[in-house]
């Protein structure tokens, strides 16, 4: 009985445990590192990788030795063949194989960094709309508040019928506002689940980082183009480049031969003999020349890849520094503190109409500025995050 009450605790004691660590807020490094881990184009690359260094690996590898023999009534003679490639081969082609690993390198961390952009924007996404639903819960509670105090001046005579109906409508307002928010929530909380690969009904407590800023310093465009200097896609276009030099180097020693090097050894005709030749390739007729104008031109087409990469890449620091300084002037306009005067003015509109001092029509007028102004400044600091997202995003920087 004893052990069975210990395991039944035991049982207990690791749900408790369990369900007390599954109800932690996910903060964004958790979101981050769980996105990388759930993203199929992260596993994809990470097995391009495994397979580049199968690929150096075989590039280090030695050509295997031939072996063979004759036998008859008059000769038994066994040979043995290796071929000996030309010194410089070997050390371009180990070298071509490591650019390619650096590539997908390089590819692996660009990737990451976008899945950490996307789904931080998920995040954001999610904090907006939880945000929205608890101001059109207010909403519905106040319209609700608003509606009885209508009907119940109705009633003693002191209140009108439109005013009822007034009280009626924005109530009906308030629900469908409600429901469109909450179908909005539910909507980005299912991307950000499928995102993380939770299943759709897991419980996802989320950390409310609305308020807190990515940027821990002042955005200026030439210290963001030095660091888009280091961005992770222009780093692989540049193993690129190099690789294809690389080609280059390569398709110059095609023409080069390589040596096949033959050994026999036996007996013939009852007398021992032993056979030593060495054969090599005469460039005549194939000297590689398409290979060598292909590597060429190949080349050029990398280097203008490049150029076109870091191209892009200023574009987007530019936009990017744009929407930010677009989104910082919006927000100005938004302060909390405006948002608190409009909830103030409302507050005092509800009370002087309970009161008889305000009309029905000018208390519903306060109450949509209040959350209007409550709305607009969810949305301005929802999209201020956004924009330093697309900072990040923009300068290829480290999640």
């Amino acid at each position: 009985m004893n052990k069975i009450i210990f395991s039944m605790r035991m049982a207990a004691l690791a749900v408790l445990v369990s369900s007390t660590a599954w109800s932690q807020a996910w903060t964004p490094d958790r979101i981050i590192q769980k996105a990388i881990l759930a993203s199929p184009q992260v596993k994809s690359l990470q097995n391009q990788i495994e397979a580049k260094r199968g690929a150096l690996q075989q590039a280090k590898a030695i050509p295997n030795p031939e072996v063979g023999g004759i036998t008859g009534n008059r000769t038994q003679m066994l040979a043995l063949g290796q071929q000996i490639e030309y010194p410089a081969k070997r050390k371009v082609r180990l070298q071509r194989a490591e650019t390619e690993l650096a590539a997908a390198q390089w590819q692996l961390v660009q990737v990451k960094q976008e899945v950490a952009a996307d789904v931080m924007t998920l995040l954001y996404e999610v904090n907006a709309a939880d945000q929205k639903v608890g101001l059109f819960q207010q909403n519905r509670a106040v319209s609700a508040q608003l509606l009885s105090a209508a009907q119940d001046k109705f009633d003693q005579g002191f209140g009108s019928r439109l005013d009822v109906i007034k009280a009626k409508v924005e109530e009906a307002r308030a629900r469908r506002l409600l429901l469109a928010a909450q179908k909005e929530k539910d909507a980005r909380r299912s991307d950000l689940k499928l995102a993380l690969g939770l299943a759709p009904d897991d419980t996802l407590n989320l950390s409310d980082v609305l308020e807190i800023s990515l940027l821990s310093g002042p955005v200026k465009m030439d210290s963001l183009l030095q660091a888009a200097r280091h961005h992770p896609r222009l780093l692989r276009q540049r193993s690129l480049v190099q690789a294809s030099k690389l080609d280059v180097q390569a398709a110059d020693l095609a023409s080069r031969p390589d040596f096949n090097f033959d050994l026999a050894g036996g007996v013939e005709d009852h007398e021992s003999k032993v056979e030593l030749e060495l054969r090599i390739p005469l460039a005549l007729w194939d000297r590689k020349a398409g290979l060598k104008s292909e590597a060429h031109f190949m080349a050029k087409s990398a280097q203008n890849d490049s150029a076109a990469a870091w191209l892009d890449i200023s574009r987007r620091v530019a936009a990017a520094v744009y929407t930010y300084q677009n989104a910082r002037q919006t927000i100005q306009l938004f302060e909390q503190s405006l948002v608190d005067e409009a909830r103030s003015a409302a507050d005092m509109a509800q009370q002087a109409f309970q009161t008889g001092q305000y009309r029905f029509l000018d208390l519903i007028d306060a109450r949509r500025t209040y959350l209007e102004t409550a709305q607009e400044f969810i949305e301005a600091q929802a999209n201020l995050r956004l924009a330093e997202v697309g900072l990040l995003q923009a300068t290829g920087a480290n999640w």
